[in-house]
């Protein structure tokens, strides 16, 4: 009966300042966390009242599961979408002045997805001075949940190359 009269407020938002590792050092206890993720496959067909086959699946791939692009197909969304989290997100919050390496290397990322890489390859690539500064814009393209990491197998740490997977 208690619990009828209780009101809980509801914090949402998409930028990073508000991700839930954050969120959760500020209201320590004080917290549920629910992180919402681009559709899945099968709410994707559920929306767009297909069938499971080959030809959905290649739709999927193709189109992506978020919410606002699935709905409407207008390129601009992603493009925004992309800029958003780039600039406002990463660049503005780490205070990188190179906002043109950044994004050619997040477009390098998001046009190669499932490919192996290095630190030193990607350096070399796009002409940044050192391998902490490839790995510091890693490591806020996946804070950011544009990328995320999947090490290779292997017994050697040294032989475990990492691919990455875009979250669409």
């Amino acid at each position: 009966m208690w619990k009828e009269h209780l009101a809980f407020p509801i914090v949402t938002g998409s930028n990073a300042s508000l991700l839930s590792r954050e969120l959760g050092a500020k209201l320590t206890g004080r917290h549920i966390t629910k992180e919402l993720f681009p559709f899945s496959y099968h709410e994707f067909l559920l929306l767009k009242s297909l069938k499971a086959d080959e030809d959905s699946v290649l739709k999927y791939l193709n189109i992506g599961g978020f919410p606002e692009y699935v709905k409407q197909e207008k390129d601009e969304i992603l493009q925004y979408l992309f800029e958003d989290i780039l600039i406002r997100d990463i660049a503005v919050r780490y205070g990188i002045r190179d906002e043109k390496n950044l994004q050619r290397l997040a477009l390098y990322l998001v046009s190669n997805v499932g490919k192996l890489i290095t630190d030193n390859r990607l350096k070399s690539m796009f002409g940044i001075a050192s391998t902490s500064t490839i790995m510091e814009y890693l490591s806020y393209l996946e804070f950011a949940y544009l990328i995320q990491f999947v090490p290779k197998f292997s017994y050697s740490i040294r032989k475990q190359l990492v691919k990455f997977y875009c979250i669409q």
